[in-house]
């Protein structure tokens, strides 16, 4: 079997089938070059399945340069279990992608030989690898009591990889980068940048606190600019930032945060958009070449998509997104929210569609150079685009067919398509898209457009935005139905 892409996800397999995974990848081993398993059972029992898995892996995938295990699920493992992985993993990875990888106890004995400075049997370099991901969080109930143990995990396997490689944790001080000083110690001589976590409380700051933490954040990367060939220590530099509130509430420290993005942050979590400009988030998108996450929780913030265009993204780490670009004109959408029509039709039928033709034209054109920009993002797993706000719906009456349709006063109606007709197929260099939110949008989604996301994107498991009426729609009717081009399938009609 000459299988060189494996991915496997779900709950769980029926009787026997983890089993039967474990056979396959045997017999695929020494051809595989990227695998992704992200099976709950299969990571639940780790002497039946987890560790024959790992086994496998170090000591027949010899080929393997990508590789991504349970990343979205809680795996407990032994300290030294975890450590024998690491040291002897492929010596031809690429990137390597675990989940929330948690240790439990285990004996003095164990961990005695965890502490061992000695590398472990079978123990490989790496060179190659240029990507190291961990979702690892720590908690009282499964980090072992003896930090050694905790270090030791982590410190032998990083000095088996090349100075150039790129380590990602969670958005969070009790990511595994952070937990002990010895883990943090051996990330910062592997990469030369000490990595930081920084957080801004969801409070109100006086313009003198705010002035503070400004400060605060500024000292790093100004330090580094006055005295740049210091090479005795390695550099501090804020991997992680979180600002639990508002950025208006602490305008200077935002401000400093984002001339932060082109000194090495990783992770950049915004509880409110609101208040975000769009050459704020433009800014973002622009210099954070180091970005890995760029979250907001509620109220995402728009990007007109004139700004958009106005510079390159330079942020082509990114792996989760989410935005709302706006003000594109899409002459296809007739009537607003309350059934008000939005471009009157001129007298003469024949101009209409003269008219109407061109605009679409320029419509399309323009959306073509908004995926093309979002294509950048070859290494997004999640895209949330639209809006975020649940305001009640509406019933109303179109007055051109009679039709009551259910409104939501927060559908955008100058959003992206999102159908092959605009252009969409330029996505499909994002073949580790996982996830795409289009709430709220008035997309043009139909059943081509779901196969195509089932062909093109191996690692597809979701798509939110598409509502039970939505789906009927797209069943019931063909994409070029008139009905459909005025009101648009992201509407549900009774």
């Amino acid at each position: 079997m000459r299988l060189t892409e494996l991915y496997l996800m779900g709950d769980k397999f029926r009787k026997n089938g983890n089993d039967c995974v474990l056979k396959i990848l045997e017999a695929c081993s020494s051809t595989l070059r990227k695998l992704q398993l992200d099976v709950e059972t299969l990571a639940s029992n780790q002497h039946q399945h987890l560790l024959p898995l790992l086994r496998i892996i170090c000591d027949s995938m010899t080929q393997l340069q990508h590789l991504s295990l349970f990343r979205k699920l809680v795996v407990q493992i032994q300290p030294l279990a975890m450590r024998c992985f690491l040291e002897t993993c492929p010596s031809s990875l690429i990137t390597l992608t675990l989940g929330w990888f948690h240790f439990p106890i285990q004996s003095k004995d164990k961990d005695e030989e965890t502490k061992d400075p000695a590398a472990v049997r079978g123990a490989k370099p790496h060179p190659n690898l240029k990507v190291f991901s961990l979702g690892a969080g720590y908690s009282s109930a499964f980090t072992p009591v003896d930090p050694e143990v905790s270090s030791a995990i982590f410190v032998r396997f990083l000095q088996s990889c090349s100075p150039g490689i790129k380590t990602y944790g969670i958005n969070s001080n009790h990511s595994w980068e952070f937990i002990q000083p010895e883990v943090t110690d051996a990330v910062a001589t592997l990469t030369g940048a000490r990595p930081r976590y920084f957080q801004v409380d969801a409070v109100e700051f006086s313009s003198e606190e705010d002035q503070a933490m400004a400060d605060e954040v500024s000292s790093l990367w100004r330090t580094h600019q006055e005295t740049p060939n210091n090479n005795d220590k390695p550099r501090e530099v804020w991997t992680s930032i979180k600002m639990g509130g508002c950025p208006l509430s602490s305008p200077i420290t935002f401000n400093t945060i984002l001339e932060s993005c082109q000194h090495g942050l990783q992770n950049l979590q915004i509880h409110l958009g609101e208040g975000i400009t769009n050459n704020d988030l433009q800014t973002i998108l622009h210099t954070g070449t180091a970005l890995r996450r760029l979250t907001f929780k509620n109220n995402w913030p728009s990007l007109d998509f004139r700004v958009m265009l106005q510079s390159t993204w330079n942020c082509t780490l990114l792996t989760e997104l989410n935005i709302q670009i706006t003000n594109i004109p899409r002459p296809d959408v007739l009537f607003d929210w309350k059934g008000d029509r939005i471009f009157p039709l001129p007298d003469r039928a024949e101009t209409a569609t003269s008219s109407s033709s061109m605009e679409m034209d320029e419509s399309r054109r323009i959306q073509r150079e908004i995926y093309t920009r979002l294509a950048t993002l070859v290494n997004l797993e999640s895209l949330q685009l639209g809006a975020t706000r649940q305001l009640p719906s509406v019933k109303v009456t179109i007055p051109h067919n009679g039709k009551t349709g259910s409104f939501h006063r927060s559908q955008q109606l100058d959003c992206l398509e999102m159908s092959l007709d605009s252009g969409m197929d330029i996505l499909s260099g994002m073949k580790s898209l996982r996830k795409l939110y289009v709430h709220r949008m008035e997309h043009r989604i139909g059943i081509r457009e779901m196969k195509w996301f089932e062909r093109e994107f191996p690692e597809f498991q979701s798509l939110f935005g598409i509502e039970t009426q939505t789906k009927r729609t797209c069943l019931l009717y063909d994409l070029d139905d008139p009905d459909l081009n005025k009101c648009g399938v992201g509407y549900e009609w009774s």
